[in-house]
């Protein structure tokens, strides 16, 4: 018999009377990321399902969490088997309903094997309730404690939209055509544990609150945490199966949605009351373990305990102990030291299962607050495991509490994981052979004897797929496979994926105060690059739409983006197609995807509103060689543009003050109108012409394509009298920088 959080009882007996008004149902199983994947049924459908289960497509353990199948076919779902069903039974003691989607009566599903009728051995659910019932043997149970940290982001969009429509939908959007560190923080600074912050934003922080509560996902305490936007939510201690259903429906839609953008960076992990009323308000919520760089980050901290039948706290001692092995232990039960001697010894070895993504490991750096080795103390918030006893707590409240696990993690995991490892401990008492770590000693320090863990996913991978890994022993060969094969998945999307650090790096910058009364200006950065389609991909954004705006500068009309707060600014000289889409999304990302430094771009119409028609290009016919011909030979003159370009600059510079550092960007046809820049960096650049060398007086980059005649960069690099790098990228197509 199930209590449901109503108070009612919930069996199969009575399920058609507690069910009597409604005419639908929803029901979600976990699959191995902790995302819920379920739907929407008739009541009819469901009461004849009740007891025996229905079928379930079981691609949901096939592919990731972007429903992509894995580059390599796991046993459970496969080509091979067709992607058969298993069978999903739902578990009557999950009944709540749904506040928000008027009160629809909800019930989470087990997954099990349609051969054997067993739980599915990667059903995290399933796996969860295996580790439960070893103690349950014993007369004994499991209590829990989940707290979660999470980002706040506002919805970025119309601003005379009502927050409701500004959702995760505009996020997901947003971060498609711009960087991350663009999506605004709903509060700014460092400010922990504040009481006014909050009121910001009153409506949906106590709506978050009353909400949980009615979903059977009660909050114990709710407050900001140390970073921008950044809340901390502890969930009722409760039994340890119900805390995990609790920890994943308080996080699961958010991993449905937002986390499927992840722009190649890692994983938002989940969970559905905070995301769906988050929508309501305009607010995205992120549980990614390190969203921001250079701020803690977001862990997900969990707390257990053994009870008797009773309710008895196991570990509490009774008494204190005047000779432990360690002061530490002096509360702590002979169980709850085989319990922390068992955790010990494997941790290192269900790494992937704490920190299940590439960001996770972003997270797990030294002076984060975060724990890096196997390491324990007594209310030591440093180390991976906190020890919690009298005399700073009352003997019931005697727990471990973990803290290796990120937010992104799948709560039923992680509790199967920790409950596992500490009853490996008991069955074999096992004796803790790393010592505390005392107060005030650095983690990772000299004083810590314990091992680093893993520095990546991968190293923390094939550490759990070991033979002898004590993954293997607690979890079977069976789920190790699974799992670890979800992860190897990760890894190649990874070790696939080009990201915006990569971009960062191939870019140099040099400074000097801007004279705007000389005719020398300090560069930041110049790159000529190509807009036409010898080759390339038009990389534009599909509905992209420009972030900044035209101002008319003593009749020249000039596209500027960015900041207006901006200290340093790019002159960009666009290509033979004037505003094209693909120059006005280069210069929106120039102003906006540079994290360390803000940058505003100002792009004249040096072509009077009457570029090179893109029909033109490329020139195959006689009649569009001569159109292009004329065109050069008329207003893309580059001597015509090179005169017109420091008055410019000043004239900017005079309508700008603020804006001390100047640097120039050409695309392909500006990189022959020449610079008053102090230094240049050409990238597949048009027309080479080794003849232009001997007039360049200084520092240049030169970073050639594949369409560049070798011959002609080769002669050119030869020629060049002043500092220099010459590279050609023989895999990359001219215009590859285009749009991007």
């Amino acid at each position: 018999m199930a209590h449901s959080w109503t108070g009612e009882q919930v069996n199969y007996e009575n399920l058609a009377s507690v069910l009597a008004r409604d005419t639908k149902v929803k029901v979600a199983g976990v699959d191995i990321d902790g995302i819920l994947r379920g739907k929407l049924m008739s009541k009819k459908k469901f009461l004849s399902i009740a007891k025996e289960g229905f079928g379930f497509c079981s691609v949901i353990y096939g592919w990731d969490m972007h429903d992509a199948t894995y580059y390599k076919e796991l046993k459970i779902s496969n080509k091979e088997n067709g992607y058969r069903d298993i069978i999903a039974i739902p578990d009557l003691k999950s009944y709540r309903r749904i506040p928000w989607e008027d009160n629809v009566p909800f019930f989470l599903i087990s997954f099990f094997d349609p051969d054997t009728r067993e739980p599915l051995c990667a059903c995290p659910r399933g796996l969860l309730k295996t580790a439960c019932e070893k103690l349950e043997k014993k007369g004994m149970g499991a209590m829990a404690g989940a707290e979660y940290e999470f980002y706040q982001f506002q919805a970025p969009g119309n601003s005379e939209l009502p927050s409701s429509e500004r959702n995760s939908s505009n996020t997901a959007r947003f971060l498609r055509n711009n960087p991350v560190n663009a999506l605004p923080s709903l509060t700014e600074g460092m400010f922990g544990y504040s009481l006014t912050r909050p009121v910001h934003n009153q409506n949906y922080y106590y709506d978050i609150y009353g909400t949980c509560e009615k979903f059977n996902c009660g909050i114990e305490s709710w407050h900001t945490e140390s970073g921008p936007g950044v809340f901390e939510a502890a969930l009722e201690f409760g039994e340890i199966k119900q805390m995990a259903d609790k920890a994943g429906l308080f996080k699961s839609v958010i991993r449905e949605t937002f986390l499927k953008i992840r722009i190649a960076l890692a994983e938002i992990s989940t969970r559905y009351v905070v995301k769906a009323l988050g929508s309501r308000y305009g607010i995205t919520p992120c549980f990614m373990a390190k969203p921001r760089e250079g701020l803690p980050g977001n862990s997900g901290h969990m707390h257990v305990s053994i009870v008797d039948k009773s309710g008895k706290n196991l570990f509490f001692r009774g008494s204190k102990d005047e000779t432990p092995q360690y002061q530490d232990l002096a509360y702590l039960s002979d169980m709850g030291r085989h319990f922390l001697a068992g955790l010990l010894e494997g941790l290192s070895d269900i790494m992937p299962i704490l920190a299940p993504t590439v960001n996770s490991y972003k997270r797990l750096v030294e002076n984060y607050w975060a724990p890096v080795t196997v390491s324990w103390g007594l209310e030591h918030r440093a180390a991976s495991i906190r020890l919690i006893t009298p005399p700073t707590s009352s003997p019931k409240a005697t727990r471990f509490e973990v803290r290796v696990a990120g937010a992104d993690a799948n709560p039923f995991l992680v509790l199967a994981a920790i409950l596992s490892l500490g009853w490996r401990g008991l069955e074999k008492k096992l004796n803790i052979a790393v010592p505390p770590l005392n107060k005030g000693d650095d983690v990772g320090g000299e004083s810590d004897k314990g091992i680093r863990l893993a520095k990546s996913l991968k190293e923390a991978n094939e550490r759990m797929m070991r033979k002898e890994s004590v993954a293997r022993e607690v979890f079977g060969d069976q789920f190790v496979e699974h799992f670890g094969g979800t992860r190897d998945h990760e890894i190649r999307l990874w070790d696939e994926a080009v990201t915006d650090w990569s971009y960062s790096k191939t870019t140099s910058a040099s400074s000097n105060e801007v004279n705007p009364d000389t005719k020398s200006y300090p560069v930041l950065l110049e790159i000529h690059f190509h807009n036409g389609p010898t080759r390339s991909q038009r990389v534009v954004a599909k509905g992209y739409e420009p972030k900044g705006s035209y101002i008319d500068l003593n009749g020249m009309k000039v596209y500027t983006t960015g900041p207006s707060s901006a200290t340093s600014a790019v002159f960009i000289i666009y290509d033979i197609f004037g505003f094209s889409s693909q120059a006005i999304q280069g210069a929106d990302i120039l102003a906006h995807s540079d994290k360390s430094h803000q940058y505003q771009a100002f792009m004249p119409d040096l072509f009077l509103g009457k570029p090179l028609p893109t029909s033109v290009y490329p020139p195959d016919t006689d009649e569009k060689k001569k159109t292009l011909g004329d065109f050069f030979a008329g207003p893309a003159a580059p001597p015509k543009t090179a005169e017109k370009i420091p008055q410019l600059v000043k004239q900017l510079h005079e309508k700008y003050p603020q804006i001390q550092k100047w640097g120039s960007l050409g695309a392909c046809w500006g990189g022959k109108s020449g610079t008053v820049f102090s230094a240049a960096a050409e990238v597949h650049p048009a027309m080479v012409d080794p003849g232009d060398a001997k007039d360049i007086t200084i520092p240049l980059c030169m970073l050639a394509s594949g369409d560049e005649n070798p011959k002609d960069v080769d002669a050119f690099e030869k020629a060049l009298t002043v500092p220099k790098h010459v590279e050609t990228f023989g895999d990359q197509v001219h215009g590859w920088m285009a749009a991007r």
